[in-house]
């Protein structure tokens, strides 16, 4: 692991404890955004690639390569801090674009209004991974319609009765 990689990761761990002891206090879990370091409204993250792996921090970057490093060095150091515990999360990556192109977000959490992070009624292709098995819903609160795929689907176009329609997901068995 680089000396920048580590400095990174060890950002990430603190922000998510500071966050986590913010929401524990206020008893709401308050989302945050981080785009280079720098805090950015909630508003822009489906301008970027990001993740939530942190729970309500989301961390955004420039490119998928640097999101999909960025998850595997979470996952890595949350497996480190608790290795007894099962980490075989199921993952959706959604796509602004058809053919997993445009920005971008990764997450194991079901999130039941993706207007919330900016993605309302944004996603036209989604990747499902380790065995994921997201459920989408045209409403918030996962209501109204809903779309679901199997499990592990990488759906390089949701097809014109579902693009950009979803406002809610959850990975579901």
């Amino acid at each position: 692991m680089t000396r920048h990689t580590r400095a990174a990761l060890i950002l990430s761990i603190l922000v998510a404890a500071f966050s986590a002891n913010n929401a524990a206090a206020s008893n709401s879990p308050r989302q945050i955004a981080f785009f280079h370091g720098k805090e950015i409204p909630l508003s822009r993250v489906a301008q970027h690639h990001c993740h939530n792996a942190l729970g309500s921090t989301i961390l955004c970057f420039d490119s998928q390569a640097e999101r999909d490093a960025s998850l595997r060095r979470t996952i890595d150091a949350q497996r480190e801090m608790s290795p007894a515990s099962d980490l075989s999360v199921n993952y959706v990556t959604f796509f602004a674009d058809i053919n997993f192109g445009g920005a971008s977000f990764t997450t194991a959490d079901p999130i039941s209004d993706l207007g919330s992070i900016g993605w309302n009624d944004r996603i036209s292709s989604f990747r499902s991974l380790n065995s994921g098995h997201p459920k989408w819903w045209k409403d918030i609160n996962y209501s109204g319609p809903a779309w679901q795929w199997v499990a592990g689907s990488w759906v390089a176009n949701v097809g014109s009765d579902a693009n950009d329609q979803f406002s809610s997901v959850q990975n579901v068995p």
